[in-house]
C-alpha cells in the first residue's frame, strides 16, 4: 500500500475536524439547527423533545397544495370560487423551542346552481385532508344567513413541545351557497355535522343532583352514555345575538348527562376531574360536537359546608403545588379548550392565586370564564390578572336552573335571551340536573324565533 500524499493527509484532517465540528454544534447548540417535524400521523399529536425552531409552516403548505388538487379534479378553478384569504404567520417562544406556525382563513362561495351535494363533498374533503396531514378538526358548524347556507370548519394542531401539550389553531374554511328560491330548506350532511352515538340501553334513574355539594355516583352504571339522534334544525330568520350556554359538574351522573346529548344546540360541557362518568362523557360530548371545558374545583367561602370534590386548588398552597394540581386537573379532561371555577367564591378572590392560575392557563394556551359564584363583600378579581396576563376571559351572567321549577328555569333562559338580545351576547350557566335538559329544548324555538343564536363559549371570550 503506498503511503498518502502529503495534501491528502491535510485534506483528511480538515475533514475530520470538520465534522467533529459540527456534532458540536449540533450538541452544545441546539438552538441554531431547527427541530425537524416528525411524520404527521392522523389521531396522533405531534412530539417534539429537541430544543430548537420548530417549523409547522409545512404542514398549511402541504394541505393547500392538496386542496388545489382537489378542486382542479373535481372541475373547479380555485380563483373561481375564493371570496376571501388571509394567512398569518404565527410565532411563540418558549424556554426551549420557537414555533413557527400558519393560521389561515379561506371564504368559498358556490353558485346557486351548483348542486348541494357539491357543498358537502367540499366540506368533507377538506376535513380529510386536514385530518390526513396529522392536523385534527376543533369544530364543525353550519347555518343559514341572508339565503346563503354555510359550512364552517375549524382545524387546529395538536403537539407535545418538550413534554407540554399544545393546541393551535390553523387553517378555517367557509364555504357558502345562495339558496334557490322555492327549495326546501332541507340539508343532509351526510355525519359532517356531528351527531350523538346511537341509542343504547336506558339509563338507571338519576339522583337528584344538589347546588352544593355535587350529586354523588349512581350505580350500576349503564354501558355508556346515551343519547337519541339530534339533527340541528335550520334557523329561519338572521341572528342578532349569541348565547353560549355552560353546562357545569359533568362526571358524577348518568340520567341528567344523557338528557343533555339529546338538546340540539352547541353547549360547553364543564367536566369535573377524578369523577367516574367523566371519560365517557368527555368522549360522548366530542361525538356530539360539544365544547369541551375543565370545571376547576376552587375554595368557596363557607368551606365547612360545601366541598368542592376531588381536584380542589387552595389559595394557601405553594406556587408549585398550585401548577401540579392544575396540570393533573386538566389531564383527567383530554381536549378542555378552557376552564370555569366550580364553586370557588374564595378562591376567585385571592389575587395570588388568580395571578398564579392565569400566567399558567397563558402558558398553556386556554381561556378562562369566571363562574362569578362570589358576592358583594368579596368579588372576583379573575378578570384583573386576566387581562394582565392576556388570557381570553368572560363572565357567566346568569344560572339558569338555581331552582328545581321547570318554570324558573324557563324564565332564567328567557332572561338569558333578553341580556343577549340588548348587549350583543351573554353567557349562562346550567348544571346536569333533573329537568334543565328539558328546559333548554322547550326554549330553544323561542332563541330561534328571537334571532339568538346559541354558540360554544369559546366564541365570546375576549
Amino acid at each position: 500500500m503506498r503511503p498518502l500524499s502529503s495534501a491528502a493527509k491535510t485534506a483528511f484532517i480538515f475533514y475530520a475536524v470538520f465534522a467533529v465540528f459540527l456534532l458540536m454544534v449540533d450538541h452544545w447548540i441546539p438552538g441554531i439547527v431547527p427541530a425537524a417535524a416528525p411524520a404527521a400521523a392522523p389521531g396522533q399529536e405531534l412530539v417534539f423533545e429537541r430544543p430548537g425552531t420548530v417549523d409547522l409552516v409545512f404542514l398549511q403548505d402541504s394541505l393547500d397544495e392538496s386542496w388545489g388538487h382537489w378542486l382542479s379534479s373535481r372541475g373547479w378553478r380555485p380563483g373561481d370560487l375564493i371570496r376571501g384569504q388571509e394567512a398569518q404567520l404565527m410565532t411563540r417562544e418558549y424556554p426551549r423551542n420557537r414555533l413557527r406556525w400558519v393560521k389561515s382563513r379561506t371564504r368559498l362561495e358556490l353558485p346557486a346552481v351548483a348542486e348541494r351535494e357539491e357543498l358537502v363533498d367540499m366540506a368533507w374533503e377538506w376535513r380529510n385532508l386536514v385530518t390526513s396531514q396529522g392536523l385534527f378538526i376543533r369544530r364543525t358548524d353550519w347555518g343559514v344567513n341572508r339565503g346563503n347556507v354555510w359550512v364552517r370548519l375549524e382545524s387546529e394542531a395538536r403537539i407535545r413541545l418538550s413534554g407540554k401539550a399544545l393546541r393551535l389553531p390553523m387553517a378555517e374554511l367557509l364555504i357558502s351557497q345562495r339558496l334557490s328560491p322555492g327549495k326546501p330548506l332541507v340539508w343532509n350532511w351526510r355525519g359532517l355535522i356531528p351527531e350523538p352515538h346511537p341509542k343504547l340501553p336506558p339509563a338507571p334513574p338519576p339522583i337528584a343532583s344538589q347546588p352544593e355539594p355535587p350529586p354523588q355516583p349512581q350505580s350500576p352504571p349503564p354501558p355508556r352514555p346515551t343519547a337519541a339522534p339530534v339533527r340541528p334544525e335550520l334557523p329561519a330568520v338572521q341572528y342578532r345575538a349569541k348565547v353560549a350556554l355552560i353546562i357545569d359538574d359533568v362526571g358524577f351522573v348518568r340520567g341528567p348527562a344523557d338528557a343533555m346529548l339529546q338538546v340540539p344546540a352547541s353547549l360547553t360541557w364543564s367536566v369535573l376531574p377524578f369523577t367516574p362518568y367523566a371519560a365517557e362523557y368527555i368522549e360522548a360530548a366530542r361525538e356530539r360536537g360539544f365544547e369541551i371545558m375543565l370545571h376547576l374545583p376552587l375554595e368557596p367561602l363557607n368551606a365547612a359546608h360545601n366541598n368542592p370534590g376531588p381536584g380542589l386548588i387552595k389559595a394557601e398552597w405553594p406556587e408549585e403545588q398550585i401548577i401540579r394540581q392544575l396540570d393533573a386537573d386538566l389531564a383527567q379532561v383530554p381536549g378542555a379548550v378552557g376552564l370555569n371555577n366550580h364553586m370557588g367564591s374564595a378562591g376567585t378572590h385571592d389575587d395570588r392565586l388568580m395571578e398564579i392560575l392565569m400566567k399558567a392557563l397563558k402558558e398553556r394556551g386556554i381561556f378562562f370564564v369566571d363562574s362569578n359564584t362570589g358576592d358583594g363583600a368579596h368579588p372576583s378579581v379573575a378578570g384583573k390578572y386576566a387581562r394582565e396576563y392576556r388570557v381570553p376571559y368572560a363572565k357567566r351572567r346568569i344560572f339558569i336552573d338555581n331552582s328545581s321549577d321547570p318554570e324558573s328555569k324557563k324564565n332564567a333562559l328567557r332572561q338569558l335571551m333578553a341580556l343577549a338580545l340588548a348587549e350583543g351576547e351573554a353567557i349562562g350557566i346550567g348544571h346536569v340536573r333533573e329537568g334543565t335538559a328539558e328546559a333548554i329544548r322547550a326554549v330553544l324555538p323561542e332563541f330561534a324565533e328571537a334571532g339568538v343564536r346559541i354558540v360554544p363559549v369559546s366564541e365570546l371570550v375576549q
